[in-house]
């Protein structure tokens, strides 16, 4: 068992600490749970260390550690967060109380203030160095337009001199009525500030651009400058986003690039593993770089669960998740997820058997197994709500079969109960979520660190930049990217914009010091700053 030690150790080092921790813990995050109740070789899979440890002690030494090594190998690519700010809590019922936030729950309202006012000083530098008369920024995924519209008023504030707009798009006609809606009620702005929203599906970096050229005549005839953000753009959209920044599959060529990723597990659009398909399919969603698609240990599968790959969907999903749920393993909120995850591994045991026993209902059941997005799914997490409610696995299964509309048979459901609701299978519960829980953090700096390549191979300074606090969202490391040019060319007319534009290994330096530096760091022989990590 790999455990945390006091020596120095270089980024090299780090990277291969995470892969060995993940090619040592594979079936851990290519499986589902469910697995390990049934089939004791898999069970056998997890190192025996793993298996013996008595988890309600070693559960949160074990996800600090993963927590910590992830954190070190993000670390020569991160920038400082900035100080988050707080917003005062709003009176609804206050007329000059800001209308952006007004009603919005206290943490969307620390993620909106807190992008946007990062958003709003990286322009500054950057717009004010340009001669350009206009920039559009797009957010794709705008939702209700929080972002956009928080940033349109603290730039009419500022004073902001060239000309901008707003360009919302999101699928949902629902949250672009909503869009117009609250850019109605601000009222008319200062004259060179204004907004479009549009409903439209985006696949793919083009239809970006499509949505982008989209404009009235009198911005196609000027310089326009494009500036794209994210906030919490959902599977594919966030790949879509980056992919704005590659010429090739992109026109828009955007001077800034703010992308904040959720749910990886839905990146449907992925290169498949095989030699003969590593340089194909450039509108994949994952992997994006050649750092991580060319190293020969990494191997991906698009399957949900399974097969010798080194990640799959299942690990993608688990880079989704809270790794910080589980950490003190004996407060109530852990306890009632581990619950609600051991009674829903033995679900999947009932519903297999189902499938054996019910000719009549095996079809929907099977169908059921097989179809990811079947609503019945959805509507089978209210049981979490709720699951310390239920006195043992009978009335939990109950209420499952009920929302999943499939026949109650009470005699398999105490025969299911009787063989896996024991404490030999809740510790295998509470082993398998523990270790996700050290993976999980792990996994999300891969997927992280994915993106900041790609970045740099695109031609542009990029760091990691934790937006917002956690406690605000799991989900609070961005991507930042400044076109190369851009950077020089404020370094030129402001020279100390160079540094706050890109701090550390990214920054600083000429064109061919910093791309040299990078390409060392991507080969693996730079020097690598110095750091804790294992052994």
């Amino acid at each position: 068992m790999r455990m945390l030690q006091s020596i120095e150790s270089t980024w090299d080092d780090v990277l291969e600490d995470v892969l060995a921790e993940v090619r040592a813990l594979h079936i851990v995050h290519t499986c589902r749970s469910a697995s390990l109740y049934e089939d004791e070789q898999i069970w056998t899979q997890i190192p025996a260390a793993y298996r013996v440890l008595d988890m309600e002690t070693a559960s949160s030494v074990l996800q600090a550690q993963g927590a910590a090594l992830a954190e070190a190998l993000l670390m020569p690519f991160q920038r400082a967060p900035q100080q988050f700010l707080r917003p005062e809590r709003d009176d609804p019922g206050d007329p000059d109380s800001p209308s952006v936030y007004r009603y919005l729950p206290a943490k969307k309202a620390v993620q909106v203030r807190a992008l946007a006012s990062r958003i709003q000083d990286l322009l500054g530098k950057i717009v004010g160095c340009s001669e350009s008369k206009y920039v559009q920024i797009l957010e794709p995924g705008c939702g209700r337009g929080l972002v956009s519209q928080t940033i349109g008023i603290s730039l009419e504030q500022s004073g902001f001199k060239p000309r901008i707009e707003f360009i919302g798009i999101d699928k949902d006609e629902r949250f672009c009525r909503s869009f117009r809606e609250r850019w109605k009620r601000l009222g008319p702005m200062k004259e060179g500030i204004r907004h479009i929203v549009q409903h439209s599906f985006i696949t793919c970096a083009a239809d970006l651009e499509r949505c982008a050229g989209r404009q009235p005549n009198e911005c196609k005839s000027n310089n326009v400058q494009y500036v794209v953000l994210a906030l919490h753009g959902c599977g594919d959209l966030s790949a879509s986003v980056l992919q704005t920044l590659d010429h090739e599959l992109c026109s828009l060529r955007p001077i800034a690039l703010f992308c904040i990723g959720c749910c990886y597990h839905k990146l449907l659009k992925q290169r498949i593993d095989g030699a003969r398909l590593r340089c194909s399919n450039k509108n994949a969603s994952f992997p994006l770089s050649k750092w991580l698609l060319n190293r020969p240990e990494f191997s991906f599968g698009a399957q949900a669960h399974g097969g010798n790959a080194l990640l799959n969907r299942s690990s993608l999903y688990l880079a989704s998740a809270d790794a910080t749920a589980l950490r003190r393993p004996d407060s109530r909120r852990a306890q009632r997820i581990i619950q609600h995850h051991h009674y829903r591994a033995i679900l999947q045991i009932l519903l297999r058997r189902m499938t054996e026993e019910h000719r009549n209902s095996a079809d929907a059941v099977r169908t059921l197994l097989e179809t990811e997005g079947d609503p019945r799914w959805a509507l089978l997490r209210r049981t979490a709500k709720h699951i310390d409610q239920y006195q043992d696995f009978a009335a939990y299964a109950e209420d499952a079969l009920r929302y999943l509309q499939l026949p109650v048979d009470r005699v398999l459901v105490k025969e299911v109960a009787s063989l896996f609701d024991t404490p030999v299978y809740r510790h295998r519960c509470l082993v398998f979520w523990s270790l996700c829980g050290r993976l999980a953090p792990m996994l999300e700096a891969l997927v992280l660190l994915d993106r900041f390549w790609y970045a740099r191979e695109c031609g542009y300074v990029a760091w990691i930049e934790e937006m917002f606090p956690a406690s605000a969202s799991p989900r609070n490391q961005a991507i930042v990217a400044i076109r190369e040019d851009v950077v020089n060319q404020a370094a030129c007319t402001q020279p100390a914009v160079n540094a706050s534009i890109g701090e550390g290994v990214l920054s600083g330096g000429s064109r061919e010091e910093r791309s040299g530096a990078n390409d060392a760091l991507a080969s693996g022989k730079a020097a690598r700053p110095v750091m804790q990590s294992r052994s």
